[in-house]
């Protein structure tokens, strides 16, 4: 911000040139994650849960109206 307020160039050129070097874009390796990453598959989890628990109460539910005792 100094550099533009003062018209510096050369201070200008230095700024950009260090905000150049900067990785934003990091590449993640093995074991690392981001938030969104962890948060998708946090969802993913829960849903492949509650499906499963969906489907043992359905089978008890079809159980039921048939007599039978489910396991």
């Amino acid at each position: 911000m100094t550099a533009f307020v003062l018209s510096d160039a050369s201070l200008m050129k230095a700024v950009v040139g260090e905000l150049l070097k900067t990785e934003r874009n990091g590449i993640l390796t093995k074991n690392q994650t981001t938030v969104e990453l962890a948060k998708a598959k946090a969802e993913q989890e829960a849903s492949k849960d509650l499906s499963g628990t969906l489907v043992k109460v359905l089978e008890s539910v079809v159980a039921a109206r048939k007599g039978e005792h489910p396991d």
